[in-house]
C-alpha cells in the first residue's frame, strides 16, 4: 500500500507540473524505478521521443520536413526548448548559434518564457504529445 500511494502522489505531482506546460498528463506511465519520477524534465526525452516528438529541425537537417513535432531553438540563439539540441550556426534553420540556454518548456505555439515564444505551429512538441496521449494511456 505504501509504495502504491507514493506512486500515486508522484503521478499527481507530475500531472500538475505538466498541466502548467499545456501537456495532458495521461502520457505518463508507470516505471519500475522511482527515480524516473523525481523530476519530470530530467527524463522528458525518454517519455516524448517514443511518442513521435523530434529534436529541433536544424540538428536533424529537417527544415523542409512538413511535420510539426519538432523542438524549438530561438532564432537569436538565446534559448531552446527541452527537446532542442545546442544551438549551432550554419544549420538549415539559419540560427545564429550561441549560448542557447535550455528552458523547461516543450515547444508549442502557446509555449512562452516571459514574452518570448518557445515554438510555433511548425515546431510543436506539445501538439504531438496531445495527439498521441490516448494511445499511450491505453497502452500502459
Amino acid at each position: 500500500f505504501f509504495f502504491k500511494s507514493n506512486l500515486l502522489a508522484i503521478f499527481y505531482y507530475i500531472s500538475f507540473i505538466l498541466s502548467i506546460h499545456s501537456i495532458h498528463p495521461s502520457f505518463i506511465h508507470h516505471h519500475s524505478s522511482i527515480d524516473r519520477f523525481v523530476h519530470p524534465f530530467i527524463n522528458s526525452n525518454r517519455y516524448v521521443t517514443i511518442q513521435g516528438c523530434n529534436h529541433d529541425r536544424g540538428s536533424s537537417n529537417a527544415c523542409t520536413n512538413p511535420g510539426t513535432s519538432f523542438g524549438w531553438r530561438s532564432p537569436t540563439g538565446l534559448y531552446r526548448s527541452i527537446l532542442a539540441t545546442q544551438c549551432e550556426a550554419g544549420q538549415c534553420n539559419g540560427g545564429l548559434g550561441g549560448l542557447c540556454t535550455r528552458v523547461q518548456r516543450f515547444s508549442g505555439p502557446l509555449s512562452t518564457v516571459g514574452a518570448a515564444r518557445v515554438g510555433n505551429a511548425r515546431n510543436n512538441n506539445v501538439g504531438q504529445i496531445n495527439r498521441v496521449r490516448t494511445q499511450v494511456a491505453r497502452y500502459f
